[in-house]
């Protein structure tokens, strides 16, 4: 290499290092050294309810101060999980009760428009429904009756068992059964009535375990309810509805659901509640509603009024004999 062309190369180093340590630099201040704009922090000042919502709770109202007049600019999480708003306002705020519980949850409500997030108080969220008589195999249960010391009796499909649950949640094998019990009642006599789709109607001894008949029918029945007096209503697929009387087990048919399923039997004051599917609907009788018997002496004098219609609001009352 020529010496002119050394000397050419120091020369265009040095200009090059002194160009850049004699710039100075004059871009913006970097935003990280900035200071924010001074906000008002939101506050909480009470809950609604108070220090803890029950089970039954669906609403939880959250007072307080400086929350944004946008409902869209305020947030709401309970343990970092987002919940769902129903209305807001600069002091309130109202959210649905979320599926998450404990005893010392956080609530903070976050307003976009203030830096600071408002935190309350632990605040206790009790569960809806807890898990109760370890029926957790997988089983299907198909019904339940309740005895005046508040004893659970349960009909388990895969077993064909009935267990007894104690309030204290002890489970406890009663009997079993041959086929598919559908519905549970108790009798006045302290028996338990199985109905399984078949014209028997079977009563368990439920501190032995012992089965027996306890009436025949000329249909098969699969639901059933007693009334104040002691008298026993019963139906299912095509059976129509049968009166049993209380006094000498005799029964009789009220002619209106001889070709329908009747699904449920519920007896409430004095009225008894189907639940039918019909077989041939119109516009009198809908395929599937709830309908309302006024119980009276004889079944030939009931009328049939449609109470409620799946899917529909309360329908016009219709009377047939």
């Amino acid at each position: 290499m020529k010496v002119y062309q050394i000397i050419f190369i120091i020369l265009f180093i040095s200009i090059l290092i002194a160009v850049m340590t004699g710039c100075e630099y004059k871009g913006p201040t970097p935003t990280y050294f900035q200071e924010y704009d001074k906000t008002t922090p939101p506050v909480i000042t009470q809950m609604i309810p108070d220090k803890e919502a029950a089970g039954g709770v669906n609403y939880i109202t959250i007072i307080g101060k400086n929350f944004s007049d946008i409902p869209a600019n305020n947030k709401v999480y309970i343990d970092g999980l987002p919940a769902e708003m129903v209305s807001s306002s600069p002091t309130s705020i109202t959210i649905r009760r979320p599926n998450v519980f404990g005893d010392s949850m956080i609530i903070k409500v976050v307003n976009f428009d203030a830096h600071d997030i408002a935190q309350s108080e632990p605040y206790k969220i009790v569960p809806v429904f807890s898990t109760f008589g370890n029926f957790m195999d997988g089983g299907e249960l198909t019904a339940v009756a309740v005895d005046n010391e508040e004893n659970i009796y349960v009909a388990q499909i895969n077993r064909r068992s009935i267990y007894k649950v104690t309030p204290a949640g002890e489970k406890i094998l009663v009997g079993t059964y041959s086929l598919v019990v559908y519905d549970l009642k108790f009798a006045p006599t302290g028996h338990l009535l199985l109905l399984k789709r078949d014209k028997k109607i079977l009563r368990m001894n439920v501190e032995t375990g012992a089965t027996e008949t306890w009436l025949s029918l000329t249909a098969r029945v699969n639901y059933g309810d007693f009334d104040n007096h002691g008298n026993f209503y019963a139906g299912g697929n095509n059976s129509d509805l049968f009166v049993i009387s209380h006094q000498d087990l005799s029964s009789r048919q009220i002619g209106v659901y001889a070709e329908d399923n009747i699904l449920r039997v519920h007896v409430k004051d004095n009225y008894v509640y189907l639940l039918v599917d019909f077989t041939n609907p119109d516009e009198n009788n809908i395929d599937l509603a709830i309908w309302k018997h006024e119980i009276r002496m004889m079944p030939e004098h009931w009328v049939r009024d449609n109470w409620y219609s799946i899917g529909l609001k309360l329908a016009n009352s219709l009377h047939h004999k």
